[in-house]
């Protein structure tokens, strides 16, 4: 019986390290198609009131740069949204711990834009799991700490017990989130 378990979540493990995988692999296909959003320092692109990329004489003479900005910010957004998706995931602590250095990473080649008014204005819609990263690498600290107070604080009980039922499977009837 005990096998049985062990056997069980050692499947829902994998599947949960394959699931990440697959998300980022996803992101990866996109950095690969935009190299030049996906690490702005690189390219010289790096995002200040506009991408110099975007300002660029090739860009411009297209009349593509306001596109051109948009779809920077959209590309971050991509990688934010899968980030959050990556760390809301039922990892062990180690496969966590590996996947937020990762995160970091990706989210450090952008801290440029991290600090713009247009990003500022966009940071309560981002998970408590993500914020940290956020406020690290160059997002409004005092924004930040807004979400945090406003929703994260309430929202950790509810993730604890969400994750209780899980893991548990307990059927939804019995406890009510």
């Amino acid at each position: 019986m005990l096998s049985l378990f062990y056997q069980i979540q050692s499947g829902e493990s994998q599947a949960q390290r394959q699931l990440a995988k697959s998300m980022y692999k996803s992101y990866l296909k996109l950095a690969f198609e935009y190299p030049e959003f996906a690490e702005p320092k690189i390219s010289g692109s790096e995002y200040s009131n506009n991408l110099r990329y975007c300002s660029s004489l090739a860009v411009v003479e297209k009349g593509e740069s306001k596109k051109c900005q948009l779809q920077y910010e959209w590309f971050v957004s991509r990688m934010l949204y899968t980030a959050e998706n990556v760390l809301a995931l039922d990892l062990s602590e180690e496969d966590l711990k590996t996947w937020r250095r990762t995160i970091e990473v990706q989210i450090s080649n952008h801290t440029v834009y991290l600090k713009s008014e247009s990003f500022s204005n966009s940071i309560d819609t981002y998970s408590c799991d993500i914020l940290p990263v956020l406020k690290k690498n160059g997002a409004d600290k005092n924004k930040v700490k807004i979400v945090e107070d406003e929703y994260c604080k309430s929202s950790m009980w509810l993730d604890f017990i969400t994750k209780l039922k899980n893991y548990f499977q307990i059927p939804p009837e019995i406890i009510e989130v």
